[in-house]
């Protein structure tokens, strides 16, 4: 049914957006050498 498709779809598109948003955080720290990843884990305060 269309409710099937439309979550499986859904489902691809939100796991294709993590592997490409994390990837970015990867080539921000291994090829531009900037401090992007480190502000995204960092917690402040420790």
């Amino acid at each position: 049914d269309w409710a099937g498709s439309l979550h499986l779809w859904t489902a691809w598109g939100l796991i294709g957006l993590a592997t490409v948003h994390a990837l970015a955080a990867f080539k921000h720290h291994f090829v531009d050498r900037d401090s992007t990843l480190i502000r995204m884990v960092y917690i402040k305060g420790q």
